[in-house]
């Protein structure tokens, strides 16, 4: 098993910059011994926020990091930023198993790769994996479960998947009529939304949160958040 991370960062404020900061201190202590796994690092440029800041991280942390601009791509807007960078890493490394969806504002405890690496090998077959449950259970429920992890209706962002899952998958996506972002093509929803709607199947979280979220989306307020993160 060797998990890609699909990292992407747009720091649009100077809040917003001291946010990024502490979560890329806090991804690069994540633990890898033991574990196989590279990151795709894919960021805007910004004014306030040094391309410096972004190269110390990738050399700061103990795995191989693929460091792109989203310039590069040619598109705008989370989803579509994500997508390249999941398919460009895949490219990139043909031994990598599984993606796992990453934004730069979830602060997350150093063990949640191994926590991460366990739940998939307790749940080969699931649709997706994830070590963060939010509170915003409007869209993320837990449904069911067994004595170590909990079944969800859908996962914050994603989560992680096969490479094979991606594959089938890969959504396409449009600009929104108006914004700067991009929706998907069907229904206009999020990313997660999306991937549960069209791929239906079980999605299995570890029992207890081993991500956070530090800004919350202003449509649901403090709610979007982890439910019990252990802490960094």
């Amino acid at each position: 098993m060797k998990f890609g991370l699909v990292l992407i960062s747009w720091v649009y404020s100077e809040s917003r910059a001291e946010i990024v900061k502490r979560v890329l201190d806090s991804i690069a202590k994540t633990d890898v011994i033991g574990l196989s796994a590279v990151m795709s690092l894919t960021f805007r440029e910004s004014e306030f926020m040094p391309n410096s800041e972004y190269q110390r991280f990738a050399s700061g942390i103990g795995l191989p990091v693929m460091v792109w601009q989203d310039s590069e791509f040619g598109v705008v807007g989370q989803p579509m930023i994500s997508s390249y960078s999941a398919s460009k890493l895949l490219e990139a490394d043909e031994e990598i198993t599984h993606l796992v969806f990453m934004y730069d504002d979830l602060i997350v405890n150093a063990g949640w790769l191994q926590k991460l690496a366990g739940l998939v090998e307790r749940h080969p077959g699931a649709r997706a994996w994830s070590v963060y449950r939010s509170r915003f259970t409007q869209c993320h429920r837990i449904i069911g479960g067994d004595d170590v992890d909990v079944l969800m209706t859908m996962h914050d962002g994603i989560g992680c998947v096969s490479r094979e899952e991606w594959k089938e998958y890969r959504p396409t996506v449009k600009p929104c009529v108006g914004r700067s972002e991009t929706t998907l093509v069907e229904g206009g929803h999020s990313f997660d939304v999306h991937h549960a709607t069209t791929r239906p199947g079980e999605r299995w979280a570890t029992s207890r949160d081993y991500w956070n979220n530090l800004a919350p989306h202003e449509f649901c307020s403090a709610v979007d958040c982890a439910i019990d993160f252990v802490g960094e």
